[in-house]
């Protein structure tokens, strides 16, 4: 006769493993970044990662019942990334120190890229719009490189180098998926812990 305690533990066991690999994002903003930006910001790198069987949680809004397999602190700081930069011109950057990893992001770089781009005549609420759908790409490009500990690039896919100016913010983010190879890289890293995409869609659509 099967134990209650034995039925626990294999329910824990079973949810454990159906669950995502859970990243903690740590923001601290000190750029200026509005409301709507930093939504727009939040559910964009969501829906990215989430396709690959990552889910990302913010601070200020915890899951109580599980611990993140990671925790990432994220500064949104020109002055900062100006320190690290050598072009100048990078919208993020990945620091590697240790076992240590902190991502640092100019909003006034991405601000003049997606406005110049995308939204040169738009209204003040397109403007953040675009705005934070690109920022959205850029922190899920570098919680990529924290994820696949590489500051590599691949030649397409989120983790190419550059973005083409004219998808920098576009609506469609179909040119910002891991590239088969970074899958595949992700998976031998933590082979226990990501969901495979397609039982991840079904875990959130239900059945």
């Amino acid at each position: 006769m099967v134990s209650l305690l034995t039925l626990l533990v294999a329910l824990v066991a079973d949810q454990f493993a159906a669950a995502p690999f859970l990243v903690q994002v740590q923001p601290l903003i000190r750029d200026q970044l509005g409301g709507v930006a930093w939504t727009t910001l939040k559910a964009e790198c969501n829906a990215i990662w989430l396709r690959e069987g990552v889910a990302i949680q913010w601070d200020g809004n915890l899951d109580v019942w599980r611990t993140p397999d990671l925790l990432l602190p994220t500064v949104f700081d020109e002055w900062e990334l100006q320190q690290h930069d050598r072009t100048q011109t990078a919208i993020g950057s990945t620091l590697f120190a240790g076992r240590n990893r902190k991502i640092l992001i100019s909003v006034s770089r991405a601000r003049e890229l997606a406005v110049a781009v995308r939204a040169p005549h738009a209204d003040a609420l397109e403007r953040d719009v675009a705005v934070g759908r690109l920022l959205g790409r850029v922190l899920a490009h570098e919680i990529g490189h924290v994820l696949l500990s590489t500051t590599g690039h691949a030649e397409r896919g989120l983790m190419r180098q550059f973005l083409d100016a004219g998808e920098a913010s576009a609506p469609s983010d179909e040119n910002f998926q891991l590239s088969e190879s970074d899958r595949a890289r992700l998976a031998l890293r933590f082979p226990l812990r990501i969901a495979r995409p397609g039982r991840l869609q079904a875990d959130i659509q239900g059945p």
